[in-house]
C-alpha cells in the first residue's frame, strides 16, 4: 500500500494523481446529486475525422490534429467528462505500473553503473510522462469508440427545419448565455437518433430541465438554438 501511494506521488504520475483527485468528487456529486453532464461541444455540427483502427489522423496542421483528435475521442458525441475521465484514469494506472514495475529496474541497474540518480529519474520521468499521454489518449479512443452510439446525439449539421418545433430542456437552466435542449423526431420524420441541441433564450425565463420550449431562431455561425418558452 506504501508503495502505491509514493508511487501516486511521484513525477510524473502526481500529475494524474492531483486530477483524479477532483474528478472523483465530481463523479460522486454528479451520481448522487443527479446533475446533468452537459455533451460539452456543439452536438449538432459535423465533424469530419479520419479514424482508423483506434488511430488518430488528420491533415497535418495543428487544427486537423486537435479536429481529428476531438471527434476521434467522442467530442460532441459524448459528454467531454467521459472521455477526459478515461484519460485521466488510464494515464494514473499507466504511471503507477511504470514507477512500481519499470522504474525499479532501471534505477537499479544504473545505481550498479554509478550514474547520478538524480538525471535517470529526471530523464525516465519526462519519458513516462509522454508515454501516459500517449497512451492514456489511445486507450480512450478505444474504449470511447463503441459508446458513440450509446448516446442519442446525431451528429449533423444545424437544421432551419427545426424552427417552430418544440424541444424538451435538458439543463438546470437556460439563458442568454447557453443552455441545452434535446429534440426528438417523430415517427414521420424518421431521421434516426434524437437531437442534443445548443440553446439560448434572450429574455427572463423559468425554463428548467424537463420544460418544453419553442426554436425561434437559428444562428448558423455559432450552431445555437434560440428559443422561447
Amino acid at each position: 500500500m506504501d508503495e502505491l501511494i509514493n508511487a501516486s506521488l511521484t513525477y510524473p504520475t502526481v500529475i494524474y494523481t492531483i486530477l483524479l483527485g477532483i474528478l472523483i468528487p465530481f463523479w460522486l456529486i454528479t451520481i448522487f446529486a443527479g446533475l446533468d453532464i452537459d455533451i460539452g461541444a456543439d452536438a449538432d455540427v459535423e465533424l469530419d475525422a479520419d479514424i482508423d483502427g483506434g488511430e488518430i489522423s488528420g491533415d497535418g496542421s495543428a487544427t486537423g490534429v486537435l479536429h481529428s483528435l476531438g471527434a476521434a475521442l467522442g467530442i460532441g458525441t459524448v459528454p467531454i467528462t467521459i472521455p477526459i475521465s478515461l484519460i485521466v484514469v488510464k494515464g494514473w494506472i499507466i504511471g503507477v505500473v511504470g514507477e512500481l514495475l519499470i522504474w525499479p529496474i532501471i534505477s537499479t541497474h544504473f545505481e550498479e553503473t554509478g550514474t547520478a540518480p538524480i538525471m535517470v529519474g529526471l530523464i525516465f520521468g519526462i519519458i513516462l510522462f509522454a508515454v501516459m499521454v500517449y497512451l492514456s489518449i489511445q486507450l480512450t479512443v478505444i474504449t470511447v469508440a463503441p459508446l458513440k452510439d450509446k448516446f442519442q446525439a446525431k451528429i449533423i449539421h444545424g437544421r432551419i427545419h427545426l424552427i417552430g418545433k418544440s424541444v424538451t430542456i435538458t439543463s438546470l437552466t437556460v439563458s442568454e448565455k447557453g443552455g441545452s435542449a434535446q429534440y426528438i423526431f417523430d415517427e414521420e420524420e424518421d431521421k434516426g437518433s434524437d437531437l442534443i441541441l445548443n440553446v439560448l433564450c434572450k429574455k427572463e425565463n423559468e425554463l428548467t430541465k424537463g420544460s418544453t420550449a419553442y426554436i425561434v431562431d437559428f444562428d448558423e455561425q455559432n450552431n445555437i438554438y434560440t428559443v422561447t418558452p
